[in-house]
């Protein structure tokens, strides 16, 4: 089983899929504008405390308080040292914990929380090789959590994780001793840093389409081989395959059934559709089983890429036989066991829906890159405009220049928000880039040509 990690870098955003056997398994977004703070360490304020939640207010210092849940003996203004466990989301504050955890490629290292703990899920032989070897490493008052995907047991690269671990936290810990809340305590990642966290265990290869990207990656995972890309490597093309397909709401099944996933506030919803499955004829039983079932596998394979989080109510294809019905749900509960983000199923309702629960720790796909409302939700001008410079940034050298033509929703994005990267795109290719505004342009649509 290869595992590939193939990153592509674009002027105020990174893209990164982690390719299993050739298929997207995780997707990952980081944005200059968006960055996610899961993982980060503030010293904070306490605003106000919340007994009948029960739960505290917390002055990070950003547009708004985050939350941190539970009974704790806070006094309003009280300086408190938290992380950020999720972020932000729609209406919804960023949870906070005290309990401080630093992750690592290979394992987590816990100051306040004793003991070793280990994926079940790994074989017994390497579980007992590894609980003799942590035991050796950990301090006093120390924990560590290995992750269910790591690679091997090897002393040195888990020896020198939980030092160099050990080593941010103590850093940390001095930056709180000067530091005035709220102010953030941790330096603020690398993106690539945070690509090479969300991934998970390290890869086998790292493919990147960004030489400096590429020394980066050669410095911060020395033990993986990273190699470059160019931008239209089939690597590359599989990755923009993939992000488009994590944004389209229809998910083809075999024999011409579907799938419909649709955000909305409350949860997600995912309609199995039989399409032309029941065309011309009377669908067998047999055939809305296997249906449902592919349905099964392919969910718990979307919900993973897209990053969905929270409640999710899955429609199947209506099923008469309870045999049945429990066949859908046992293939479901063996293909979301793998998810890092953990997922728990609830059964079904009266009216035949199955309802499920994803972790929510960062936003999905589609609240980063897509408009927040509507039955089929279009990609925000934010978004578009990002896609014109990474598009820009892979143009040949025009003697005349370079043009695009786009909506002025887009054209504005570029000319506004957008015009620090903008700048920086045309200096790094050395040319211009003259933006057209074209009310009949598609939102969604743009057209680089030579000036």
């Amino acid at each position: 089983m290869s595992r590939e990690l193939v990153i592509s870098m674009g002027p105020g955003e990174v893209r990164a899929g982690v390719f299993v056997d050739d298929r997207a398994v995780d997707l990952i977004l980081e944005r200059a504008a968006a960055e996610s703070l899961v993982g980060a360490v503030f010293l904070g304020r306490v605003l106000r405390v919340l007994p009948a939640l029960p739960g505290a207010f917390v002055d990070l210092g950003l547009s708004r308080p985050a939350f941190l849940p539970g009974r704790h003996k806070l006094a309003e203004g009280a300086a408190l040292m938290v992380q950020v466990v999720k972020d932000a989301f729609a209406d919804k504050a960023a949870e906070l914990s005290t309990s401080i955890e630093l992750r690592g490629a290979l394992l987590v290292w816990t100051p306040q929380r004793p003991g070793v703990f280990i994926s079940r899920r790994l074989p017994p032989a390497l579980r007992a090789g590894l609980s003799t070897t942590l035991a050796a490493l950990v301090h006093d008052g120390e924990g560590v959590t290995i992750r269910q995907d790591v690679a091997s047991g090897d002393p040195d690269r888990l020896r020198d994780e939980v030092a160099a671990l050990r080593s941010r936290h103590q850093q940390i810990r001095r930056a709180g001793l000067t530091a005035r809340p709220p102010s953030r305590l941790d330096a603020a990642d690398d993106p690539l840093a945070g690509i090479l966290a969300a991934a998970g265990a390290p890869p086998d290869r790292i493919l990147i389409d960004d030489l400096p990207g590429l020394a980066r990656l050669r410095r911060l995972v020395p033990e993986c081989r990273s190699e470059s890309a160019a931008a239209g490597a089939p690597e590359m093309w599989a990755l923009d395959e993939a992000f488009a397909a994590a944004l389209a709401p229809q998910v083809r099944l075999p024999g011409g059934a579907r799938l419909w996933i649709e955000s909305g506030v409350a949860f997600t919803s995912i309609d199995v559709d039989l399409g032309m499955a029941a065309v011309g004829r009377r669908v067998a039983a047999e055939v809305i089983r296997r249906v449902n079932i592919d349905a099964a596998e392919a969910l718990a394979r979307e919900i993973r890429r897209r990053n969905i989080g929270g409640a999710i109510v899955v429609d199947f294809v209506s099923m008469p036989d309870r045999r049945h019905r429990q066949d859908v749900e046992a293939v479901l509960s063996a293909a979301v066991a793998d998810d890092p983000a953990g997922v728990q199923l609830h059964g079904w309702t009266r009216l035949d829906h199955c309802e499920l629960t994803r972790r929510r720790v960062r936003p999905s796909l589609a609240d980063l890159m897509l408009e927040p409302a509507g039955p089929r939700r279009p990609k925000t001008p934010r978004t578009v405009g990002l896609e014109v410079l990474r598009a820009f940034a892979g143009q040949a050298y025009a003697p005349t220049g370079l043009r695009v033509r786009a909506h002025p929703r887009v054209t504005a994005a570029l000319m506004g928000e957008l015009s620090g990267l903008l700048v920086a795109a045309q200096d790094r290719q050395g040319q211009r880039l003259d933006i057209d505004a074209d009310p009949g342009c598609p939102v969604e649509s743009f057209d680089i040509h030579p000036g």
